[in-house]
């Protein structure tokens, strides 16, 4: 019997030992999580400008085409609105130099889910200590490779191709998209191809419904509305681009409950600036990846136009 306990408290030993060796070569990983993560913990306390989004703000967002080079972008694949005012409550206060809160405001988010998946729990809690569990937190939620093995060990792998990503964790160019997220390349950004297949995942996840959600996310948008102005800081709502296929494919009920909320947000908040990057844009298909999310071309043209805007209604050099 004492044999076999220390057989498995052996065992057991090793099967931590080589977790964390792999937990600490995931960490070092050339990615935009890790890179995004470490960029913003280096400079919270100077950074004028804080982005919160989902995917289409971090792909269309790239702090290096931003004229005053000091914002951090933490949006993410997936991430909710109550998940954007924790990133905002957990670093506040240290972000001593924040002059700007950049919210995104899709057509998708007011009705979009309230929780985000086990993967991005285990890496913000990992990444950022945000505890989103909704209990108190076990050793292995820190675990990255334990949330999604495959997706995890496939970074380790070492034909992989180094990827192109800047210092604030934004992709320089296609080869560094994972293949799945580069529709329009695949059809030779061809929009007669493009059209004529709308039954794709970029348009279909967000034609279901979720007015349980609804008033939800409205109230978090105003809290962090009204945080972000108690602290003097200018807000920004913006809208990413999204291609031509996906604006026709949007239902006129959930678009006009969006707008009405953001004219109800403009008429209380006169000083928030919204830009609706589908109006004062006229991108091109190469300038996208897939139907809701533009590529680092396009990522450039927007975050000149939101630098240029922020300069024109605040006045900043």
């Amino acid at each position: 019997m004492k044999r076999y306990l220390i057989d498995i408290a052996l065992f057991t030993l090793i099967a931590l030992c080589a977790l964390l060796i792999v937990e600490l070569a995931i960490g070092n990983t050339h990615v935009a999580f890790n890179i995004k993560a470490d960029y913003f913990k280096e400079n919270k306390s100077t950074v004028k400008g804080l982005v919160l989004g989902s995917s289409q703000s971090h792909c269309a967002i790239d702090p290096d085409h931003f004229e005053y080079a000091s914002m951090a972008n933490l949006a993410q694949g997936g991430q909710t609105l109550p998940t954007n005012e924790k990133f905002f409550d957990q670093y506040i206060d240290d972000m001593d130099s924040l002059e700007f809160l950049i919210l995104e405001l899709s057509y998708h988010t007011l009705e979009y889910r309230l929780e985000m998946n086990d993967v991005t729990k285990h890496r913000n809690l990992r990444l950022y200590g945000i505890n989103e569990f909704n209990r108190a937190v076990w050793p292995l939620d820190y675990s990255l490779v334990l949330s999604s093995p495959y997706e995890y060990l496939e970074l380790l792998n070492p034909l992989s191709e180094q990827l192109n990503i800047n210092r604030y964790g934004a992709l320089n160019d296609i080869k560094s998209v994972a293949p799945v997220n580069l529709r329009f390349e695949k059809l030779n950004y061809d929009e007669e191809a493009i059209a004529n297949q709308l039954n794709n995942r970029f348009i279909t996840r967000h034609r279901k419904r979720n007015l349980d959600a609804l008033p939800v996310n409205k109230e978090v948008v105003k809290r962090l509305i009204n945080k972000a102005q108690a602290l003097n800081l200018h807000v920004i709502l913006i809208q990413p681009p999204l291609y031509k296929t996906y604006m026709a494919e949007r239902i006129p009920d959930k678009l006009e409950k969006m707008e009405t909320f953001l004219a109800e947000l403009s008429a209380a908040h006169e000083d928030v600036l919204i830009i609706d990057c589908n109006e004062e844009l006229q991108l091109d298909v190469r300038d996208y990846l897939n139907e809701d999310h533009t590529n680092y071309r396009g990522a450039e043209k927007v975050t000149e136009l939101l630098s240029r805007r922020i300069s024109e209604r605040f006045g900043q050099k």
